[in-house]
């Protein structure tokens, strides 16, 4: 069997293998002729972190101006973002939402501090909370927003903050502000 169609996707990592791990389409490319398709090698960065620089230019030089990157620091959900590159898609107007779910044991119990400190390092006025739950294995989501509330404040949140990641910031991206 021959390929025949190109496609860009996004993925966690190469294995040794070589297979892709996790690996999620993004697009064909038809720009792109078989002969120059080769495994990436060489890049100071990992290549999840390149397909999410090289997409979100692509967003904003299409005029999408409201680009959310979800769950930037979730082990087991596509490829963790450090803050700094959180900030660079921040400062070039993306919005990084981050989901509670990263602290459940499914996903690697992330401490909501870092969830905080990566909310302090972007800058609020970019960053927006959700629960991301409604998964039979966890919380319902009612209980689950308290639960993140709580954590939140416990994690060094002030309440005003925390309106603006929930309410002013969401409402500012679905154009209800």
């Amino acid at each position: 069997m021959e390929p025949e169609l190109v496609c860009e996707v996004r993925y966690k990592e190469w294995t040794a293998d070589p297979l892709l791990r996790q690996p999620v389409f993004v697009r064909f490319r038809d720009d792109k002729p078989l002969d120059e398709c080769v495994l990436p090698g060489g890049a100071d960065r990992n290549a999840g972190e390149i397909v999410r620089d090289d997409l979100a230019d692509e967003a904003f030089a299409m005029d999408m101006r409201k680009l959310v990157l979800t769950h930037p620091l979730t082990d087991g959900v596509g490829d963790p973002s450090p803050p700094e590159i959180q900030k660079e898609l921040a400062d070039k107007g993306a919005f990084i939402e981050h989901c509670f779910v990263a602290t459940t044991r499914s996903l690697g119990e992330l401490d909501p501090q870092k969830i905080v400190e990566a909310i302090r390092y972007v800058g609020i006025e970019k960053c927006i909370l959700s629960t991301d739950f409604g998964q039979a294995e966890n919380p319902k989501p009612a209980e689950g927003m308290s639960m993140m509330v709580d954590a939140m404040l416990g994690s060094g949140l002030q309440e005003e903050e925390l309106e603006i990641l929930l309410k002013r910031n969401p409402a500012m991206i679905l154009n209800l502000e």
